[in-house]
């Protein structure tokens, strides 16, 4: 039986994937290359850091905070209903 709450509670992930730019702000590593994520940090330059922290704090600001997501996968839906995506 279909459930609006219970599908709108699964595209929230969805809504964050698409307004969050991960690649920016993190970085992705297989099992088979935990192994090498230290050599990995060290060769980040510190303004790369910078940059990737203020890119997490914009996206828990404007995202990720509880009140923000709720505001953000309603705007998502409310654009897509009327086609403003």
């Amino acid at each position: 039986m279909f459930s609006p709450r219970a599908h709108l509670a699964s595209l929230a992930p969805l809504a964050c994937r698409q307004v969050i730019r991960w690649h920016e702000i993190s970085l992705h590593f297989g099992w088979a290359d935990v192994p090498r994520i230290g050599a990995a940090l060290a060769r980040l330059s510190a303004p790369e850091i910078a940059r990737m922290q203020a890119g997490v704090r914009a996206a828990w600001d404007e995202h990720l905070r509880p009140d923000a997501a709720r505001r953000t996968l309603f705007r998502l839906l409310e654009q897509r209903a009327t086609f403003r995506f």
